[in-house]
């Protein structure tokens, strides 16, 4: 008989990716989406609902300290990052919801080093289909409303615009990064670089909304970048916090879906994740294969505390996204 002989584990590096807590605009389409009031008075890039900033409060203490397998996984990745920078990579998406989480995240790990990616917004960018009511207060008005005014509301008409979204120099300078997400200047410190593409607005070299196939390809580039550093053996650890459809389309990339030329494949299947939610991918660094581990992480929640992975009727909205 053979002797019983441990087998050898073979390198990965661990990829991380976290959607959002929930925004003003989840909070509007979770409450309102039948009357299609999201529509006119969504936030182009909203910051986070009160349900939202109690969730990333949450999210900061999971990773500070809880011995969750995902929570303590994360927490040993950034400790060994002190020793070297290079093996653990924060990104972030450049939308204030986002960043939010971002600082909640980064201050449970104790890291202020994280990279605002602007190519990894979400799918659609930064719009708006009423201009008029574009003042990133969308929820508040709305709960404001009367039921006169909702109905004259409902009757509005209006024409999508485009923003520009927030500059690089916003993002790096705390003081005014912590104006626009609502947050101390000291918790607003912690970026510490942002990827080319921001100089004028995240946004700013679009006119129009992005559409689906648009949003897989920046899926795929972001994806393709991973591997690359995997196999490179460039880091350990790779962390993004990102957006529902963004990431559902990465992890379809990541499974082979990233050539699909019509909308059949791509409607068959969807990776949900509720607010706050993490994935854990694990990426071969030899064959850059990868081996979904955990997926939609969420026990730092209560039950009541759960927002973005109901299965509602708004749901269905990307699935009419222009390809």
């Amino acid at each position: 008989m053979l002797p019983a002989t441990k087998s050898a584990r073979f390198p990965t590096l661990s990829l991380f990716l976290v959607r959002h807590a929930e925004s003003q605009n989840n909070a509007i389409n979770a409450r309102y989406a039948a009357q299609a009031w999201e529509k006119y008075l969504r936030s182009p890039d909203p910051d986070l609902s009160a349900a939202g900033d109690a969730q990333i409060a949450k999210l900061e203490a999971f990773v500070r300290s809880s011995e969750r397998l995902t929570a303590a996984a994360l927490r040993e990745a950034a400790r060994a990052e002190h020793d070297n920078d290079s093996r653990f990579l924060f990104f972030s998406s450049p939308m204030r919801r986002a960043l939010k989480t971002s600082s909640a995240l980064a201050k449970g790990l104790s890291y202020a080093g994280v990279i605002v990616d602007p190519t990894c917004f979400e799918e659609g960018g930064c719009y708006h289909d009423h201009v008029d009511m574009s003042d990133m207060k969308g929820l508040a008005r709305l709960e404001a409303m009367s039921d006169p005014e909702l109905e004259q509301l409902k009757q509005a008409t209006g024409q999508r615009t485009t923003f520009p979204g927030l500059t690089a120099a916003d993002v790096l300078d705390p003081s005014t990064l912590s104006a626009h997400l609502n947050v101390t200047p000291e918790t607003a410190s912690f970026v510490k670089e942002v990827l080319p593409g921001m100089e004028s607005g995240w946004y700013a070299a679009f006119d129009r909304c992005e559409t689906r196939r648009e949003c897989f390809a920046r899926a795929k580039h972001f994806v393709d970048k991973v591997k690359a550093i995997a196999m490179a053996d460039n880091a350990d650890t790779v962390v993004l916090v990102s957006h529902g459809d963004l990431m559902d389309a990465m992890l379809k990339n990541l499974i082979g879906q990233a050539d699909v030329e019509d909308r059949v494949l791509d409607n068959a299947i969807r990776f949900a994740h509720t607010n706050t939610g993490i994935t854990r991918v694990e990426i071969g660094k030899n064959d850059g294969m990868a081996h979904v581990m955990v997926m939609n992480e969420s026990t730092h929640l209560e039950a009541t505390e759960h927002t973005g992975g109901e299965m509602l009727d708004g749901w269905g909205k990307w699935r009419q996204h222009a390809w």
